[in-house]
């Protein structure tokens, strides 16, 4: 949490739903790690000053003459199985740090150059692939959209490769795995381009999938490790989800609920409790826990698919998807920004369309059958072309 350190949350869920909470480090937190053995964890301040935390103590992984190197926020990637450490230098070269144990408090830097910079690229993700553990093979992405993998990258004899196309030319803001390692969805962090983009071949060739997602800057990507159809994507605005990015053009919606229109800087998911968990800029971090197979974000069993409104955005005209076994219909109101009712309906049924010309924007849409909530959630409407509705 900038200007508030790092935080250890633990514990079982409070009345409040909070978890108790402990403070690690101080000062601006940056990006964090942890060992799956529960042997350290690893939390970051500005530019290079990443520190593992002991049981014996907090202790400096970078050494006082490499801690300037760096973004302010600065990437950082961990292999949990080889126990090495991967945090940016400069230009397209990284400090590689091993050795992390629950004992160990002094370290050496080595530096892995990924590739030949070209004018003004910079690193902007990292990540280890989870497929290769007796070494680390390391993925790199670039504020140029290039991307590369760099194998034995825990070793002094890695070998960096570009992979044989770029999808796009913008930053890399994430890297996620699906069954191997030729199956990889990449986001990118900017306005006026496809954001989303998956390969099976290791990126030999890329498939966009936007879909209907609104121009904005895509932070985070998580699939469903149970099923290959559902995706949430952390955006600039918002949790969004999809139930068929399989399709050649998948269709998202907003499903980011009470966490609302912010920032996602972060998804990652616990396949052992069914745990999506959501870090937010401005608006804290956020979990739900599913009883289903489903990946959610929502807060009930009834709200699980995540296509339940369609199309969204729109252009205020849309439908709404629910149980009919459980609910005949339902009272929809939508309400603008600064909570001005703009819009409801009563006694909508399932499928069934309702909506108006709206002006362009972002709402909040609700649905009620006798007092319970079937949905609460966002509700984009896009600006009209062509024809009489310009």
């Amino acid at each position: 949490a900038q200007d508030n350190g790092s935080w250890w949350l633990y514990g079982v869920p409070q009345a409040n739903n909070f978890l108790t909470s402990q403070s690690a480090t101080g000062g601006d937190g940056m990006y964090t790690e942890y060992d799956d053995q529960d042997n350290y964890e690893i939390a970051s301040y500005v530019y290079n000053s990443h520190y593992i935390l002991l049981n014996t103590g907090t202790y400096y992984l970078i050494t006082s003459a490499n801690r300037n190197a760096g973004h302010f926020v600065n990437e950082i990637a961990l292999d949990r199985n080889n126990d090495v450490f991967f945090s940016y230098r400069s230009g397209l070269t990284l400090f590689r740090t091993s050795g992390l144990s629950a004992t160990s408090t002094s370290f050496t830097n080595n530096t892995v150059t990924v590739g030949t910079a070209q004018s003004g690229e910079q690193i902007s993700w990292m990540k280890v692939s989870p497929h290769t553990t007796a070494s680390t093979t390391l993925f790199v992405g670039t504020n140029l959209g290039r991307i590369f993998k760099i194998t034995n990258a825990n070793t002094a004899s890695y070998a960096s490769a570009l992979l044989a196309s770029s999808p796009v030319t913008g930053t890399v803001s994430d890297i996620e795995f699906g069954a191997n390692e030729n199956e990889i969805i990449v986001t990118f962090s900017n306005y006026n381009l496809a954001s989303v983009f998956y390969t099976t071949d290791g990126g030999t060739t890329w498939l966009n999938k936007e879909g209907n997602l609104p121009d904005m800057p895509v932070r985070t990507v998580l699939r469903n490790p149970d099923n290959p159809n559902e995706v949430l994507l952390g955006t600039e605005m918002g949790v969004w989800g999809t139930t068929n990015f399989l399709a050649t053009t998948p269709e998202w919606a907003s499903v980011t609920g009470n966490i609302g229109n912010v920032r996602i800087t972060n998804l990652d998911y616990r396949p052992s409790t069914k745990t999506v968990l959501v870090s937010t800029y401005g608006r804290g971090a956020w979990t739900t826990q599913n009883t289903e197979t489903a990946l959610s974000t929502t807060e009930t069993k009834t709200k699980k698919n995540l296509n339940i409104i369609y199309p969204n955005p729109s252009k205020g005209i849309s439908h709404l998807r629910f149980d009919t076994a459980k609910y005949s219909t339902v009272d929809i109101s939508i309400v603008d920004g600064s909570g001005r009712l703009v819009y409801s309906k009563k006694n909508v049924k399932s499928d069934e369309e309702f909506g108006q010309k709206m002006v362009p924007g972002n709402y909040i849409l609700k649905a009620e059958s006798k007092g319970e909530i079937v949905y609460s959630g966002n509700f984009l409407v896009l600006g009209r072309t062509g024809g009489d509705d310009d």
